[in-house]
């Protein structure tokens, strides 16, 4: 199953991305006070961590973790706000 870009609930939640590149990106964690950076996301990967919090995951952990509910729920939140719809994404039904 194909999954939503994980950058689409990062910017949705006002993170300040990376420049797109290979391997692992720095930046400042979106889920607690950051003054420097602490995280990073691999795009190819489409997942997150941060070192300092311990949030990590792909775009429906993230979800799941900051808006709540389950895997199904976030999987349709992330088709809400994802500007590539849900075209290649498996319906769950």
């Amino acid at each position: 199953m194909d999954k939503h870009p994980i950058a689409d609930y990062l910017t949705y939640i006002g993170a300040s991305l990376p420049s797109r590149g290979n391997g692992w990106r720095k930046m400042k964690c979106p889920f607690h006070e950051d003054t420097h950076a602490s995280a990073a996301v691999n795009y190819d990967k489409n997942r997150f961590k941060c070192f300092g919090c311990q949030v990590s995951g792909d775009i429906y952990d993230l979800i799941m973790y900051k808006e709540g509910g389950n895997y199904r729920e976030a999987v349709k939140f992330a088709e809400s706000i994802s500007p590539t719809g849900s075209g290649n994404i498996r319906s769950i039904s």
